[in-house]
């Protein structure tokens, strides 16, 4: 009867240890997932850095090449000469609405 109680016991604690293994398995591949999802996103976050600084860079040389065409080439006068309101584009109008 000793032996019957202890194979009672080995396949009750077996019972158990194969969810908990499997819940364990479970949890490392998510962590695995969720460290590789955070690496992922620190490169998209560097690279959403580097284009907005591309981006900058290359609105302030049209800029700098727009205000070099408009302004006048005399000394002394620096004024600005600026476009047209019909030429000027907003970023919610849509071409419908710019007439």
């Amino acid at each position: 009867m000793k032996i019957d109680a202890s194979i009672g016991c080995f396949v009750i604690v077996m019972m158990l240890a194969i969810p908990v293994a499997t819940l364990r398995t479970k949890t490392f591949a998510v962590g695995y997932e969720l460290g590789k999802l955070k690496d992922n996103e620190r490169e998209l976050r560097q690279r959403n850095t580097e284009l907005k600084s591309t981006l900058a860079s290359l609105q302030r040389s049209v800029r700098d090449r727009y205000i070099n065409q408009q302004v006048p080439r005399r000394k002394g006068d620096s004024s600005l000469i600026l476009p047209e309101a019909y030429h000027v584009i907003h970023g919610r109008m849509t071409f419908d609405n710019h007439k």
